[in-house]
């Protein structure tokens, strides 16, 4: 007797990888910057943003899997058309009150690598429906129960277990230990012996080992050998809702009334409470910056909190930045903190991530920074700043900025500027966009050094950098009633 077209199915499903099937591939990093638009793009449109990054945290690397799947169930408008990594057969029960959503995270092949269980709950008993691994950065799909019934033994063993008309099927895989997968150990299944219109009483049993042959005849007592062989011994399972992911990711379920009640954690409780203590101190500030009506057309605002060691004693200052985007500009208002919650510093840039800085530029204590600014179509700088920070001096000056307004390109000699020494006011030009740098090219002086315009490019190309670190990210949506923190 040869496999029937379901036994087919549930043997091929497992012959090849999943990437065959469905599965969630890797993906190319993308820039930090980009990262952060995006995100803040995806929030105020009312979509939700997944980590690209999956690193076996408590949740053994499933976190991002969880979220999707919560959202399934937690989403309206998250319709399969979206879905990316969801089991299909899932969407008949997301709108379902009486039919839950449970996982259960453990080690069933012993490789100390732990798979994915999700399981429904109905009339108080647990079904599971897919086996997750997590290999090689991917998700793989080792065991899906469609509308069979999914027992899990110890020693990896899964057995399937479905029938109709008098007949019932008893399948095993084995889950392979490192790499994911389930394959197909054997088969036996009974019948009645009157079955397809054929005479006699009783049952018949046979146990398929190879796709494709003939299946054996088996004994009733060989028949029942084979499944007290596998069915000794049930594995436990510890299952939790599936709950408190995709909501840490959805402004909804986080908004807060004022800024200094968002919970923002830093990366040690040190700098938690110092986070803390800005926003509170600053409160009003940053909140009249993410709720302002500008005047000029806008896409985003956002409070972008980076962390930076200028004093060199391994223990980061604070950088608020407020970063604004819009159709054709992107500009920060940068203040630094101190380790007492002081503002020391303050400085106009362009993306806060995007910030080269060379330390220790000439003696120890000056730093050395680049940053490019969009003010608008064809009205793009590079500026140089200089930030001093030694005992009780610290200070911030714009040594050098390059600005072209050029429309033609470079040959042309025209709105192109190299402006130095800047007074505050000339500095303050630079806190008001467009508008504010029109009216710096009318009152300050230009002047042709673009040989020690060139010495700067040479030194940021030749010369190792660093970075601010990224510690969060707030946003403003009024229709998530307030205001929200993105990681």
């Amino acid at each position: 007797m040869k496999y029937d077209r379901w036994q087919q199915k549930k043997y091929m499903m497992n012959l090849y990888r999943i990437d065959d099937i469905k599965i969630l591939g890797k993906r190319e990093c993308m820039k930090r910057k980009f990262f952060l638009l995006l995100v803040i793009f995806l929030a105020l449109c009312g979509c939700s943003f997944t980590s690209e990054e999956n690193a076996f945290d408590e949740f053994g690397g499933y976190t991002e899997l969880l979220m999707e799947y919560e959202r399934v169930f937690e989403d309206p408008t998250y319709t399969e058309d979206k879905w990316e990594n969801i089991y299909d057969h899932i969407g008949r029960f997301a709108n379902s009150e009486s039919y839950g959503l449970y996982y259960c995270i453990k080690d069933l092949s012993g490789d100390g690598k732990p798979e994915l269980i999700l399981s429904g709950r109905h009339d108080s008993e647990y079904r599971p429906m897919i086996i997750y691994a997590y290999a090689d950065g991917e998700y793989i799909w080792s065991c899906i129960s469609e509308n069979y019934d999914m027992e899990i033994y110890e020693n990896g063993i899964v057995e399937m277990v479905s029938g109709s008309a008098g007949r019932e099927y008893h399948t095993f895989y084995q889950l392979e230990k490192n790499s994911g997968f389930a394959w197909f150990v054997e088969e036996v299944y009974d019948i009645p012996r009157n079955w397809g219109g054929k005479e006699g009483e009783g049952m018949l049993y046979y146990r398929s080992i190879h796709h494709g042959s003939e299946d054996e005849e088996l004994t009733e007592e060989e028949y029942f050998n084979v499944l007290n062989q596998y069915e000794i011994d049930p594995i436990e399972l510890e299952w939790h809702v599936v709950e408190g992911f995709w909501s840490k990711a959805n402004p909804r379920e986080q908004a807060s009334a004022t800024i200094d009640q968002i919970g923002i954690q830093g990366r040690t409780n040190e700098e938690t409470r110092l986070i803390h203590k800005i926003l509170s101190s600053d409160k009003e500030e940053f909140q009249d910056f993410l709720t302002t009506d500008w005047e000029f057309p806008h896409t985003h605002e956002a409070i972008i909190i980076t962390a930076y060691d200028f004093t060199g004693d391994g223990r980061d200052e604070i950088i608020v930045s407020k970063f604004y985007v819009n159709n054709s500009a992107e500009i920060s208002y940068n203040f630094v903190y101190n380790r007492n919650g002081e503002r020391v510093l303050e400085f106009v840039g362009g993306h806060p991530l995007d910030i080269q800085i060379i330390e220790n530029w000439g003696e120890e204590g000056i730093f050395l920074l680049y940053h490019g600014n969009h003010y608008s179509s064809h009205n793009n700088a590079n500026i140089y700043t200089e930030i001093k920070w030694k005992e009780d001096i610290i200070t911030e000056e714009i040594i050098l900025m390059e600005l072209d307004r050029r429309e033609g390109g470079v040959e042309e000699k025209e709105e192109y500027y190299i402006f130095k020494d800047f007074t505050k006011e000339e500095e303050e030009k630079l806190w008001r966009g467009a508008s504010g740098v029109n009216e710096l090219t009318k009152m300050k002086e230009y002047v042709r050094e673009e040989e020690k315009l060139e010495e700067y490019k040479q030194l940021f190309d030749k010369t190792k950098t660093t970075e601010v670190s990224m510690v969060s990210v707030i946003l403003y949506s009024d229709s998530d009633g307030g205001f929200v923190e993105y990681e």
